[in-house]
């Protein structure tokens, strides 16, 4: 944020040659008239420009730090798409939480902070601690490898555990890279949860039913539950340096990370 102040005969003249001077419209600084002026004396305007998405979001992370009491600062490093913040310090455990809910609620929090009065904004807030979610990302790629090699083994749907949306997302999404076979969410949050199946049984949504293709007795084909996209991932390694993915599951909307 910067700050100037301006000299003028009124008020007005003072505000126009401080918005000229900054390159900016009104509606992009905040005024405080410091002095209103009169027959003898200049009017004295204060512009101070309004902070930008990334600058909302890191102000409101520190302050949050700062208000939980913990050992741990935050590093603002940006991009052309994410604002990406990255926190630091010896208590990390208490901001990341149970497999990161703690840190996905400070991601949400922060993300509504910096989109207020800048709804139109296409930034988006990425928060890490200590690298845990490039760690756990590496974690949920194993998983779902393990997973659909059972699935593949044993000719059967896999359940797995009650997930958060944004773990569930990284699952499907690891899951696209692999052959033969697909992931579908069933459940409802907080206990929503993956299932991994091999591609010659057919999933009917909402009716947590699952059936071998050979014997259809629903009469219909299996829905393409990619919804004919390609995977945005590729392979598995590229996964993995790209990070989290477009991916569809029914009966509920996914939340974006």
């Amino acid at each position: 944020m910067k700050s100037i102040e301006k000299v003028g005969s009124t008020v007005e003249e003072a505000i126009n040659e401080g918005l000229q001077e900054l390159g900016l419209e009104r509606n992009q600084v905040e005024i405080e008239v410091i002095e209103e002026g009169g027959l003898l004396k200049k009017s004295i305007v204060k512009l101070t420009t309004k902070p930008t998405y990334d600058e909302k979001a890191f102000l409101f992370l520190n302050e949050l730090l700062l208000k939980m009491n913990v050992d741990c600062s935050a590093r603002l490093i940006s991009d052309e798409n994410f604002c990406r913040i990255n926190i630091e310090g010896s208590e990390c455990a208490k901001i990341i939480g149970r497999r990161g809910e703690t840190l996905d609620a400070i991601q949400y929090l922060t993300s509504i902070i910096a989109s207020k009065d800048l709804p139109e904004s296409n930034r988006r807030v990425f928060v890490d601690a200590e690298d845990f979610r490039e760690k756990r990302i590496n974690t949920l790629c194993s998983i779902a490898n393990h997973y659909a090699e059972k699935a593949l083994r044993t000719g059967k749907p896999v359940k797995l555990e009650p997930m958060t949306p944004s773990d569930r997302k990284t699952i499907h999404s690891a899951i696209q890279t692999l052959s033969g076979v697909y992931s579908v969410s069933e459940g409802v949050d907080p206990f929503r949860f993956v299932v991994i199946v091999p591609e010659n049984f057919d999933y009917i949504p909402g009716k947590m039913t699952y059936h071998k293709k050979d014997g259809n007795r629903h009469g219909q084909k299996r829905r393409d539950h990619s919804d004919g996209r390609p995977s945005s991932f590729g392979t598995s390694a590229s996964f993995r340096r790209s990070g989290f993915g477009r991916t569809r599951t029914f009966e509920q909307k996914e939340k974006p990370f």
